[in-house]
């Protein structure tokens, strides 16, 4: 691979992690106001200890739902913040064509399939001599930063990647055979 297609990797990585945390340090200062805020309606509600319980259990369950769905839409939003200013300079260069064809062709279908989808709208239109629009650009190279292209594909059955492979346990009855 070529090493300015390195240097653009760690830049953009080193920018990924940064609108990561920075999503996750607001996500928490807002679950944690929510938190704050559910207890001290509740002492002053002055509701009997059923309704208090269950209230309390609502939360329980609305407030995750409510940190992940935040967490993703700001670390999105953070993203192509901080990826604006580089967006047209890496869509001239053709940056995500030339870093998929160094990472290669099986290494992004090893993608999730929402994100591989993206990521191969995005490389056919940059191929077809298209400009995608800025937003889809920036959000379809996230992903394929992640693939570091020195570590090789996983072969065939190339071990288990959390993917709905399984190895086989042996149960106790196999071992008396």
């Amino acid at each position: 691979m070529d090493d300015w297609l390195r240097e653009e990797r760690q830049k953009l990585l080193g920018l990924g992690i940064r609108s990561f945390i920075q999503a996750g340090v607001v996500t928490l200062v807002v679950v944690a106001a929510l938190i704050i805020g559910v207890l001290v309606a509740l002492g002053e509600l002055d509701l009997d200890p059923a309704m208090a319980n269950a209230a309390l259990m609502a939360a329980a369950v609305i407030i995750p739902v409510i940190a992940f769905f935040l967490v993703d839409w700001l670390r999105r939003r953070l993203w192509l913040r901080a990826i604006g200013g580089h967006t047209r300079r890496l869509r001239a260069v053709q940056f995500l064509s030339n870093y998929a064809d160094a990472v290669g062709e099986s290494r992004v279908d090893e993608l999730p399939a929402g994100a591989r989808e993206q990521v191969k709208q995005v490389l056919e239109r940059e191929r077809q001599g298209m400009l995608p629009p800025e937003d889809e650009y920036a959000l379809a190279i996230q992903p394929l930063i992640m693939l570091d292209p020195d570590t090789p594909a996983a072969g065939p059955g190339g071990g288990d990647k959390g993917r709905g492979g399984h190895r086989h346990r042996r149960t106790s009855n196999e071992h008396k055979e």
